[in-house]
């Protein structure tokens, strides 16, 4: 592992061993508006004065901040910036390498095969994913899944997880584009391992 990659070691309910895929609910994923209102939060904060920069100044405030900016600081951890390269990029890595968090990223990307196997709906408010595209890597997304819940991963793996999710450009949403999400996929799945 790389001295820039953090780890996290989280704990299990009672076996100490990897539950299944799939835990509770389907949640929401976060959608290319999102990324859109966190663009112009971004904007909003850097003409802002003193107040908002004191507030990320502060624990509690650079969490909040980090959150309301989090696919733009995804995409930056993603892209390999040190976890404590601020206080707001430092708070995303803390929340992003958190227990729960990559329990909901993994739910997050096991729905896309639920949704790309089930007929289209009226008035989905998911956004639609390219199914020629998605289902083909289905034992892909099952791998990442899995490895998103492993007792250690890397801020940078999930973090590309996150923005790869969340592109709406990208090939998950996309049928334009010319990235290839098998590939996308593989390299994603071997960032989040810290012994690579």
């Amino acid at each position: 592992m790389t001295h820039h990659d953090a780890t996290s070691s989280p704990r299990d309910d009672r076996s100490g061993k990897p539950r299944p895929h799939r835990i509770g609910r389907w949640r929401r994923r976060p959608t290319s508006i999102e990324a859109e209102i966190a663009a112009s939060a971004e904007a909003a904060v850097a003409t802002s004065g003193h107040r908002v920069r004191a507030m990320a100044s502060t624990s509690s405030g650079a969490r909040f901040v980090s959150r309301l900016l989090g696919p733009i600081l995804d995409s930056r951890l993603a892209t390999g910036r040190l976890p404590d390269s601020g206080p707001l990029v430092m708070a995303r890595a803390r929340w992003i390498i958190s227990w729960q968090t990559r329990w909901n990223l993994a739910d997050w990307w096991l729905d896309l095969v639920k949704q790309a196997r089930e007929p289209a709906v009226p008035k989905d408010a998911r956004v639609p994913v390219v199914r020629s595209r998605v289902l083909p890597v289905e034992p892909l997304i099952g791998e990442l899944a899995s490895a998103l819940v492993a007792p250690l991963v890397t801020v940078r793996g999930v973090a590309m997880a996150s923005s790869l999710l969340c592109d709406g450009a990208g090939p998950i949403y996309n049928p334009l584009s010319s990235v290839d999400l098998a590939t996308s996929l593989r390299e994603i799945i071997g960032r989040l391992d810290p012994t690579t």
